[in-house]
Parts: structure tokens; sequence; C-alpha cells
């Protein structure tokens, strides 16, 4: 393997680790600038010459880990909105069953301005 393929396989594996640890740490906001190096350094990779099939085979299995932690958070993410959303809903309306045991929706009237009181 080429001097020029270690230093980017190098780099790269370490760019995939900070990856983690920006995922678990919940640090959304580092991933975009990871995301551009790392197309960067996966770009690079294609030019080189790798016959390091165990290298290719760890940073394969880094790329997946880092994926699934990615999916993870972004199924958090849309769990957070749709409780965000039923709690918007449920300030709107009252949700409630009538006498033939069918659902119907109470609209609820609120004024969101504060009252000021000498």
């Amino acid at each position: 393997m080429t001097e020029a393929a270690t230093l980017t396989i190098d780099a790269l594996n370490a760019l995939l680790d900070r990856e983690q640890a920006a995922l678990l740490a919940g640090d959304l906001g580092a991933l975009e600038p990871i995301a551009e190096e790392k197309e960067q350094l996966l770009a690079e990779l294609r030019d080189v010459e790798i016959d390091a099939r165990d290298e290719l085979q760890r940073l394969h299995d880094q790329l997946d880990r880092n994926r699934d932690l990615l999916l993870g958070a972004m199924e958090g993410i849309r769990s957070v909105v749709d409780r965000i959303r039923e709690l918007r809903q449920l300030r709107r309306s009252l949700d409630t069953y009538n006498k033939e045991g069918l659902r119907q929706s109470l609209a609820t009237e609120r004024d969101h301005q504060l009252e000021r009181r000498a």
C-alpha cells in the first residue's frame, strides 16, 4: 500500500471516530463539517491503490456503525417532532368520546396573551 493510501485511511479512521463521538454526544452541529471532510477523504481514497483488505473492512465496519448511529439520531428527532406536534394539537382541541362511543374534538379557544395588572 502506498504512503498516500495509508495517510488517507488513517485520516478517515480518525474522522470516523470523531463522527461517532459527535453522534454519541448529540452534537449534530459537528456533523456537517465532518460530512464534507468525509466526502473529500473518500474521493481521495478512490484515487489511490489499496491492497489492504483488512483496512478496507475496518473502514466499512466504522461506516456501518456510524450510519446506524445517525439513523438512530434521526429517529429520535422524528419522535420529538411528533411529540411536539401532539402537544400543540392538545393545546388547540380536546378529544373526548360521546355517549355513542364516537370520538369528537372540542376546539379550545385560548388567548395566549398575558394580562397585565397594576
